[in-house]
């Protein structure tokens, strides 16, 4: 039996909220949230109590009951509580949390948000299950205007003031669960599967993905490698940088010149004999180049192996990209934020032409310290847009510091 530990609440309206601690944790080994779904309606039409879940990611996938499913023909929630295996679709026992709309698209979504538990709760009782989950979500949208229909997920869209008061608090390192009371009295406990997993329970997750990086294959005009040379948004800025017209055919210019250039010496890099001549675009070089390929992104250009292939040096580089794209949005002015550890497993290789997307997500705050979980995947190939391989995957650690007095250390004023 665990032994739990109540912390001290913070109150806010009528509701408090107490940090729960134990003395033992575990490490979750599947995902959660909603994000690695793909949830569709029945194949022989759709059916009420029914959604066919998948899991597209390479970790099993927790779905918690009264998780919400939304869009498709009605917005639907969990019955029950179940594991998905990896890449497997099972059925799934819903209940409607939406009256007045029968109609809509084959596909729907969830964004890790969940029934209160009063609604949740009431598919144990009696046997009109749908009836009694109707009638509590009725009680939740009784008096509210703008709602379409009798709508459970519109009513949580409609309670961002509500939000509000809560926006700044997160769990505690090493937090392994809550409490909340209403009015002075216990209301609802739930216990984390990890204390980890409190960490990874933020208000609202960012999940920041990095533009698509090319393996580059054949140099061509300066459209061919745009997305190879794309930079991510600057560390200390949110929004996007505007460049004048003069300025963005400088930047054209470098990025041609760069392409070409590389190209142009891939036949005569490492060598010690002369050339007589001017220089040609002849190819081969380490690794057999085609005349004008492009091979900056290769382990051999970056000294990391022999092979023609994406180099882990490179895709860390657009890993940790990522990473300052995903937090430079809560970064006030004149911060930014630096590197200090990075956990990395390059799992799969990418050859010449592949194109790599690469995210990041935050999972952990203390104050200035920040833990991202990284990962980068193949682009998809195929028509339904599922997941490409997944290529490399870890954890990066940031420290948010303000720039000016970061530089003023290093030069000593």
């Amino acid at each position: 039996m665990i032994e739990l530990h109540v912390g001290r609440g913070v109150t806010r309206g009528a509701m408090t909220v107490f940090p729960l601690w134990s003395a033992t944790s575990g490490y979750r080994r599947y995902t959660m949230g909603g994000r690695g779904l793909h949830v569709t309606e029945s194949p022989d039409g759709p059916q009420v109590e029914t959604l066919m879940v998948g899991n597209v990611e390479d970790r099993p996938a927790l779905v918690l009951e009264g998780q919400l499913f939304e869009g498709g023909w009605q917005h639907r929630m969990s019955r029950h509580s179940l594991m998905v295996g990896v890449h497997q679709q099972v059925p799934v026992e819903v209940a409607c949390v939406e009256q007045g709309r029968w109609g809509g698209t084959s596909t729907q979504h969830s964004r890790g948000r969940r029934a209160t538990p009063y609604v949740a709760d009431s598919v144990r009782r009696g046997h009109d299950v749908q009836g009694e989950v109707w009638r509590r979500v009725a009680e939740h949208t009784r008096g509210f205007e703008g709602l379409s229909t009798d709508s459970f997920v519109d009513r949580l869209d409609l309670a961002d003031a509500e939000r509000a008061l809560w926006a700044g608090l997160r769990p505690l390192p090493g937090q392994s669960g809550v409490l909340i009371g209403i009015g002075g009295q216990p209301y609802v406990a739930e216990v984390f599967d990890s204390s980890a997993r409190g960490r990874h329970r933020r208000a609202h997750p960012r999940r920041q993905r990095a533009p698509r990086r090319r393996v580059p294959d054949v140099a061509g005009p300066p459209r061919a490698h745009a997305d190879h040379a794309r930079p991510a948004p600057a560390p200390g800025r949110s929004g996007t940088m505007r460049l004048t017209s003069a300025q963005m055919d400088r930047a054209c210019g470098v990025l041609l010149a760069s392409a070409v250039g590389d190209a142009l010496g891939a036949g005569y890099e490492f060598g010690s004999a002369a050339y007589d001549g001017w220089p040609a675009m002849i190819g081969g070089g380490l690794g057999g180049f085609a005349p004008g390929e492009w091979t900056d992104d290769t382990a051999q250009a970056v000294g990391s192996g022999d092979l023609p292939v994406l180099g882990t040096p490179r895709l860390l580089a657009w890993l940790e990209a990522a990473t300052c794209a995903a937090l430079a949005p809560d970064l006030r002015e004149g911060e930014t934020s630096v590197g200090t550890r990075v956990e990395l497993e390059h799992q799969a290789p990418s050859p010449l032409g592949a194109v790599v997307e690469a995210a990041a997500s935050v999972t952990h705050v203390d104050g200035r310290l920040h833990r991202l979980t990284v990962s980068a995947r193949h682009a998809s190939d195929t028509p339904q847009g599922r997941p490409g391989k997944v290529v490399a995957t870890g954890e990066v650690t940031r420290v948010v510091v303000d720039a000016e007095r970061f530089m003023g250390r290093l030069t000593g004023s």
